[in-house]
């Protein structure tokens, strides 16, 4: 049997360091007593909407799964997969969105709980389409 699912990361732009030197200007609605048109912030994090955010994210998950020993796909960097046994578990990485194929339960509820160690995830069992 093989089980199929779709997950998001919460939030998963406010997860991901940037790793370029980036700054923006303040808002114009916010109000300080200094001229904020001198003023920058420095970004640590990635934004929505920023265009390094989804590589950022990328690396951020990327990185994670291969510490729980997970390898990438030669033909296709957003494709994780690992075998143990007889059971597989396959991941495809759509910015923020994953897509699950597995034959194992217990694969897959072992990457949710590595998952839930930084992020916080949303499970959708019925898989419509990614």
């Amino acid at each position: 049997m093989l089980y199929l699912e779709v997950l998001d990361i919460y939030a998963a732009f406010l997860n991901a360091l940037i790793l370029s030197e980036i700054y923006i200007q303040l808002p114009k609605s916010y109000t300080n007593s200094i001229n904020s048109k001198d003023i920058f912030w420095k970004l640590l994090k990635a934004l929505y909407g920023l265009s390094e955010s989804p590589r950022a994210i990328y690396e951020d998950i990327s990185t994670f799964l291969k510490y729980h020993e997970y390898k990438i796909a030669i033909a296709d960097p957003c494709w994780f997969y690992k075998f143990e046994d007889s059971e597989f578990i396959f991941i495809v990485i759509h910015v923020d969105d994953m897509a699950i194929a597995s034959n194992s339960r217990r694969l897959i509820q072992t990457l949710h709980n590595q998952l839930r160690l930084k992020y916080k995830i949303v499970v959708s069992s019925i898989v419509t389409s990614f």
